[in-house]
Formats: structure tokens, C-alpha cells, sequence
């Protein structure tokens, strides 16, 4: 997804609860912690926290809406930069699969072509 410096786009994701047990209250999707092979240490967008406000049932499959907002000093290229976030338990501890999310900080004339297509 192209963003603009201090712009936010939303993504969808549909997510499957694989187990039998339900998620305990508090749980959370957001940045996932660095694991080897990782290149990125300068994140184009600010840090993403979305609240589970709903109980999530054993085997229930629901939508979430992860909003991107790319910091407005950062620098418009052409680069390819992988946002991975995670879902996270009340106490902060990830579980589940890691979700990887691609990022292209867009100059206004960029994302004006995009649009077009």
C-alpha cells in the first residue's frame, strides 16, 4: 500500500482463531517484536495498537481494520518497507501467526498515478 508522509490507510485482515479456547479479555493486535532476518529498524509508520473489543470464541473467524499512519517527516521513495505486527495477549506476550504488512512512503505525485490505475 502507498501512504503519504502523514497520511493513514486502513488494511482488512480476516483472522481464524485456531484453537478450541477463547482469548482472554485485553487482547490486542499490534507491532510484533524484531526476530532474526528482520532488515528494518526505521519504521515508516507509527506504532499500531488496535483493541480486541469483542470475546473471540474457540474457532470464530471475524475482520479487523489496521490503521497505518506514516510519520509526516518521513521521507517519500520508492522503497518497500515490511511493517510485521502480531497479536498479543494482556500482558503483551505474542501469539498466533505474524502478519507482515508492505509500506511505500509515496511522494504526493506517486500516489496521484496510483489512484488513477
Amino acid at each position: 500500500m502507498a501512504i503519504l508522509p502523514g497520511q493513514t490507510q486502513f488494511a482488512e485482515i480476516e483472522v481464524q482463531n485456531g484453537t478450541q479456547w477463547p482469548w482472554k479479555q485485553g487482547c490486542f493486535f499490534g507491532m510484533d517484536d524484531a526476530k532474526h532476518g528482520d532488515e528494518e529498524t526505521n519504521m515508516p509508520v507509527e506504532p499500531v495498537r488496535v483493541e480486541i473489543p469483542f470475546n473471540v470464541t474457540g474457532n470464530q473467524t471475524f475482520k479487523l481494520t489496521i490503521p497505518f499512519t506514516v510519520h509526516g517527516s518521513f521521507p517519500a521513495s520508492a522503497n518497500e518497507h515490511k511493517v510485521h505486527m502480531s497479536f498479543r495477549g494482556p500482558q503483551g506476550n505474542t501469539f498466533g501467526e505474524r502478519f507482515t504488512f508492505k509500506v511505500v512512503v509515496a511522494a504526493p505525485e506517486v500516489a496521484e498515478q496510483i489512484d488513477e490505475m
